[in-house]
């Protein structure tokens, strides 16, 4: 990442990110859905936890929903996609409408379980010239896949494009196309912070509420995979930094 910014530009596009995703957020119209955080196996119902539930999800649901798009939205190419009064899914719908079509065409020329995480990565920046661009297109792409496909492939439409990815997890992983885009989510959600917010939120859903130990484990990958990616780029982007560094790490 860092042969595209200087260390200023870095800085200014991950503060970027996070103000537009702050403020986009901020004004999402779609209702609250006041039982979401009571729902689940490791959740009990009562009836107290309903408006502790609402006020959660006012205040975090927009952010993880977000997770992707600000990056995509913060490059002047892509800064006219939003209009005012967009649900958070019209924002992601009209990212992934603008973006898909070059990472679609090259994933559905592999091999399933071919794909390595980085040389997706590598090739989505070859396409976008912008690893931020890159990063939050391959997020949106898989996030807006699994809502129509069975991510178990049971007899019904398949996820065509997160099949050809190698499982992140373990090779004999139930659900890899549900690691798959909890992985690019995380890494995406997270620029310029320590994660532990996200993965104290990740406990909580994925351990607590779903007992989901998988989707957990791709979760916490994507937060470490980020903030090593943070702290390495804004380290090479000093003076002396790109002495110190490797230009490169495999997924």
């Amino acid at each position: 990442m860092a042969k595209s910014f200087s260390r200023g530009e870095f800085s200014d596009r991950v503060r970027a990110i996070h103000d537009l995703r702050a403020t986009l957020a901020a004004h999402d119209l779609i209702g609250v859905n006041c039982d979401f955080f009571c729902d689940g196996p490791g959740t009990p119902a009562f009836s107290l936890l309903r408006p502790i539930s609402c006020w959660l999800n006012k205040k975090f649901a927009g952010s993880l929903m977000l997770h992707s798009a600000p990056l995509v939205l913060t490059h002047s190419r892509f800064n006219h996609l939003v209009e005012p009064e967009m649900s958070l899914p019209q924002i992601r719908n009209a990212v992934v409408m603008a973006t898909r079509d070059p990472i679609r065409d090259w994933l559905i020329r592999q091999e399933e379980r071919s794909v390595s995480h980085w040389q997706l990565f590598k090739e989505a920046n070859r396409i976008f010239g912008d690893p931020f661009v890159a990063l939050g297109a391959i997020g949106d792409l898989f996030e807006h896949e699994r809502e129509w496909c069975d991510r178990q492939s049971t007899g019904k439409r398949q996820c065509e494009l997160a099949k050809r990815m190698r499982p992140i997890v373990t090779p004999a992983d139930v659900d890899p196309v549900g690691r798959n885009y909890h992985f690019w989510a995380h890494l995406n959600m997270v620029w310029n912070s320590d994660g532990s917010i996200e993965k104290a939120a990740s406990y909580f859903f994925e351990i607590w509420k779903d007992d989901d130990v998988g989707d957990h484990a791709a979760n916490l990958l994507g937060i470490d995979t980020s903030t090593r990616a943070y702290k390495l780029t804004k380290t090479k982007l000093a003076p002396v930094g790109q002495y110190l560094t490797k230009n490169r790490c495999e997924l």
